[in-house]
């Protein structure tokens, strides 16, 4: 009886899981996660997630990606650019982000996706790089 009670327990847990990835709020706290594991230096599964927008570079934005994955948006958006034309193309679809916060979240998520082969230099000016996609 316990073993049937435990199955059914997991059954479900696995039922509220698959709902709970389909939420905003989980993609918002899978980025949040992605990010924290880069500045530790954790390799991430979060990353490759934004091979879909690699693939399809005519995805429609949703404010819910995680960072890599509006990186890689907005450089598909302009094809080349530095990190403002980047910041810039994002805010055209999500101005409510804050300055400052995306200045720093896209500059670490684009050195990640460059160290990732999802991104290569065109460019480099000072500290300042230009990057597209590979």
């Amino acid at each position: 009886m316990e073993d049937n009670f435990l199955d059914t327990l997991k059954e479900k847990e696995r039922e509220v899981f698959n709902e709970l990835k389909k939420t905003p709020l989980y993609k918002q706290w899978e980025g949040i996660k992605t990010t924290i594991s880069l500045f530790e230096g954790k390799d991430t599964a979060g990353v490759t997630e934004a091979d879909l927008i690699q693939e399809t570079p005519n995805i429609e934005y949703d404010p819910n990606f995680t960072w890599a994955e509006k990186v890689l948006y907005g450089v598909s958006k302009i094809g080349s650019g530095f990190v403002p034309d980047i910041i810039k193309e994002i805010k055209k679809v999500d101005p409510d982000e804050d300055d400052e916060l995306m200045e720093k979240r896209v500059g670490n998520m684009v050195s990640v996706l460059i160290s990732k082969g999802k991104l290569h230099i065109i460019q480099k000016s000072g500290r300042k790089i230009k990057v597209a996609k590979k």
